[in-house]
């Protein structure tokens, strides 16, 4: 797989993702008990450190092939992977019922 690869990158980003939670010290809704409210910032805080982590690599590359990431990619990604999910998994889901 290429790393300009919309999945490799949107694989990449969902490990940057992950690690800036950690990193910027997140707290969970199950364990933590912080509301909705307070999940969907430190989501968006992660979003956006791991889209800046990203986007330094892709500038310390200097290579034209390889574009700095959008938040719009990650989204047209996860839907597209999302939409796939259902479509493998559902019609299995109803045979088994």
């Amino acid at each position: 797989m290429e790393e300009s690869d919309p999945e490799f990158r949107y694989f990449v980003f969902a490990v940057l993702h992950e690690v800036a939670h950690v990193d910027l010290d997140h707290k969970s809704q199950m364990f933590d008990g912080i509301t909705s409210e307070k999940n969907t910032d430190q989501e968006i805080e992660a979003n956006a450190q791991a889209l800046k982590w990203y986007n330094m690599y892709v500038t310390e590359q200097e290579n034209p092939d390889l574009p700095k990431l959008k938040i719009e990619e990650i989204k047209r990604v996860r839907e597209k992977n999302q939409a796939e999910r259902i479509e493998r998994y559902e019609p299995q889901q109803e045979e088994i019922v």
